[in-house]
């Protein structure tokens, strides 16, 4: 395949990965056969471009194939993505807490010492 021809594929999928849908650059750019062709795939009709990660992964698979593992990937990658997220929230709230206890701890032992100061003066002026 020529530049110019590789440029006008990439140009006429709108500078996107056809499976993850990702803008990508020129030149990291790969071309990918729908049907591999190790299954006999052929033609220029038969290319898309797709990102090196996306056409690394397909490898020789059959594009439905791909496609319906690429859902299942993008599923299990979306679970994950939560999961780190909830467990980033859970940490800062825990840290919040931990904060606001210790500021309370702070301020009732602020009180305390005011109270203990306090009663110290007057001790102090009823002896003199």
């Amino acid at each position: 395949m020529c530049v110019k021809q590789r440029k006008l594929l990439w140009l006429r999928q709108h500078r996107r990965c056809v499976y993850c849908r990702r803008e990508i650059a020129y030149h990291a750019a790969t071309i990918d056969h729908v049907v591999p062709r190790s299954m006999g795939g052929r033609g220029g009709s038969n290319l898309v471009v797709a990102c090196e990660t996306c056409n690394s992964t397909k490898g020789s698979l059959p594009h439905s194939e791909f496609v319906n593992r690429f859902a299942e990937l993008a599923k299990a990658r979306a679970d994950a993505k939560l999961q780190r997220r909830i467990s980033r929230n859970r940490r800062r709230l825990a840290w919040s807490i931990a904060l606001w206890l210790h500021k309370q701890e702070a301020l009732y032992f602020e009180e305390q010492l005011e109270k203990l100061r306090a009663f110290r003066a007057e001790r102090a002026e009823i002896h003199h």
